[in-house]
């Protein structure tokens, strides 16, 4: 069950001198992996697919929760592929805080190059 905000990041790894991306989805309350995806590239398809694995499990949640007018709420950060597939996925039962990213906030900036 979804309590709490679905923020969306992805990490840079590198495995035997590759380099490739660890795309998750984790609800911020519980703690919960709702998405992960291993990639080379991040393009708005990957990007698709990996929030399609949303879709599939938890799309009944989030449709309750539009219907009581308390919309799931994604947080990212201004990857504009995350934008491109939430809009084409979700745009009409959640929302997207989309912008400064995650760990700007945390600290109160607006802006990603304040000193």
């Amino acid at each position: 069950m979804i309590k709490g905000r679905i923020h969306l990041d992805e990490k840079y790894v590198k495995v035997k001198k590759e380099h490739a991306y660890d795309l998750n989805a984790i609800d911020n309350k519980t703690k919960y992996i709702l998405a992960h995806l291993f990639v080379k590239k991040r393009t708005p398809k990957k990007c698709i697919d990996f929030l399609r694995q949303i879709k599939q499990t938890c799309y009944k949640q989030i449709l309750l929760r539009r219907q009581i007018n308390k919309r799931i709420i994604f947080v990212s950060d201004k990857f504009g592929p995350y934008k491109i597939a939430f809009n084409k996925l979700f745009y009409y039962v959640a929302k997207l805080n989309f912008g400064v990213s995650i760990a700007c906030k945390n600290h109160g900036l607006k802006h990603n190059n304040n000193p």
